[in-house]
């Protein structure tokens, strides 16, 4: 089966995302995480604008590592692979992903969700309000919440990858509603973007191949 645009995208972006949280958590090194940066991009709010109240674009430019995210994903942008800079999305993806302290495998919905009320580890309730997230602001709060919810654990590629997409690209949500429901006709669960490194990562960041 031939892989569509949108999966790729998630891919590209998965490994790109992958790979900026393993330079803050796991540097080559060996001085250790950087626990300042990381600090400071999660302490990133929301502010009050004209337009509302949309994540805080020009603190986050401030923070070095977030710039790096910048500079990592322009390639995919200047290459037609979406179709603006859209970098509140990326505020947002960035805030989910720097609250997760492990990496694990596996879509991240379906480790929120299950085929039962009680086997789910997001609500229901909590799930729907995210599926329906509009505004970049909603989409921000959502996003560190799920931060929050993952962080002794989760896939960081296909976090990060998927809220940068939630509001361009449907598909993210349709795939997520699949997997937080176990709902799987006529195949597997839906697969997350693999995260294998390239042969030279972002802002310089290198790294053996995730498990």
């Amino acid at each position: 089966m031939s892989e569509t645009p949108d999966w790729t995208l998630r891919r590209d972006l998965a490994r790109t995302f992958w790979l900026w949280w393993e330079q803050l958590r796991n540097p080559k090194d060996a001085r250790g995480p950087d626990r300042a940066a990381l600090a400071r991009l999660r302490r990133i709010d929301r502010v009050a604008t004209v337009d509302g109240r949309p994540p805080d674009v020009l603190a986050a430019l401030c923070e070095p590592a977030f710039r790096d995210l910048c500079a990592a994903v322009e390639p995919l942008r200047s290459l037609g692979r979406f179709e603006d800079e859209r970098v509140e999305e990326l505020v947002a993806a960035a805030a989910a992903v720097v609250r997760v302290r492990e990496r694990a495998s596996g879509p991240v919905a379906r480790a929120l969700g299950g085929a039962k009320v009680e086997e789910r580890r997001m609500s229901e309730g909590r799930f729907l309000t995210l599926l329906r997230v509009e505004t970049t602001g909603d989409l921000f709060d959502q996003a560190c919440r799920l931060g929050d919810l993952l962080e002794g654990g989760a896939d960081v590629g296909d976090l990060g990858a998927s809220i940068f997409l939630w509001r361009s690209r449907r598909s993210v949500r349709s795939a997520w509603a699949r997997d937080y429901y176990h709902i799987h006709p006529g195949g597997p669960p839906t697969k997350e973007p693999p995260t294998r490194e390239p042969p030279a990562g972002p802002a310089g960041a290198t790294g053996d191949d995730p498990p």
